[in-house]
Order: structure tokens, then C-alpha cells, then sequence
């Protein structure tokens, strides 16, 4: 009896304070097969929270989120669980935004306005990582 066996799906967190765009994101990924959305957050200091105890393969971290916003979040969960791979996904398209995010640890940066294929290649690591390779992929999600 042969088996074929299906690729491990990535274990997702959303950390996002608007459920709206949450619920979104969540019913766009769940469509995935390579996705299982695992957890969510309404602030960093929740998802730094959620993070320890779920250690999800991945986070989408927003950055304007109360209590604590996703760039010190960001830092404190690379700090804890540096395999996770954590890619902001933000409606700012500010260079300094992409700097911090950057610094803080992040794999990827993306803004709201990417499309879910672009996404999807975020989460689960079939888009090369970085700063300066996601300038260009998200440069290409808008046009």
C-alpha cells in the first residue's frame, strides 16, 4: 500500500487589532492548503504571548496595534523563537517603517495591498526573505 504523504502545513498566527481585516486574511488563508491559521491576536503584547505558547512556523504581524505595536513584538518574539518566521503585513508603505522592521527582525514586509499569492509566498517560504527582495515583490503585488 503506497501513501502518499502531504507537505506539513505551515502553523500561521495572525497578530492584527482590526477583526474585520483579520477575519479576512483568515478566510483568504484557510483556503490555502498549505496553511492552518493556528492563532490570533489583537495586540503585540498578546501575540508575543500567543507565540510562546503555540510557536507557530509563522506570524503576520501588523504594526499600529495597541498596547504594543508590532516592531517590539517583533523583536521579542525573534529574541524568543528564532526559527518562526515573521512577516509584517501593514497598511504603511513608509521606507522607515520597512527600516524598522527590518531591524526588529522581521522576515518579510508587506503592505495590506499585496495580493494572496504574494502572501502566501510570504507565509510559506516560497518568496526569498528580506527587506530588499520584498521591496521588489511588493513593488510588483501593486502593479
Amino acid at each position: 500500500m503506497n501513501f502518499i504523504r502531504r507537505p506539513r502545513r505551515v502553523r500561521l498566527l495572525i497578530v492584527e487589532d482590526n477583526d474585520i481585516y483579520a477575519d479576512a486574511v483568515q478566510l483568504l488563508l484557510e483556503a490555502v492548503d498549505d496553511v492552518v491559521v493556528v492563532g490570533r491576536a489583537r495586540n503585540g503584547a498578546a501575540g508575543v504571548e500567543l507565540a510562546g505558547t503555540l510557536a507557530p512556523d509563522c506570524i503576520l504581524m501588523d504594526i499600529s496595534m495597541p498596547v504594543m505595536d508590532g516592531f517590539e513584538a517583533t523583536r521579542l518574539i525573534r529574541d524568543r523563537l528564532p526559527a518562526t518566521r515573521i512577516v509584517m503585513l501593514t497598511s504603511s508603505d513608509d521606507p522607515v517603517d520597512r527600516v524598522q522592521a527590518e531591524a526588529a527582525g522581521a522576515d518579510a514586509y508587506l503592505t495590506k495591498e499585496s495580493r494572496v499569492e504574494v502572501l502566501t509566498a510570504a507565509i510559506t517560504g516560497a518568496a526569498p526573505v528580506r527587506s530588499g527582495v520584498v521591496r521588489a515583490t511588493t513593488a510588483v503585488a501593486a502593479a
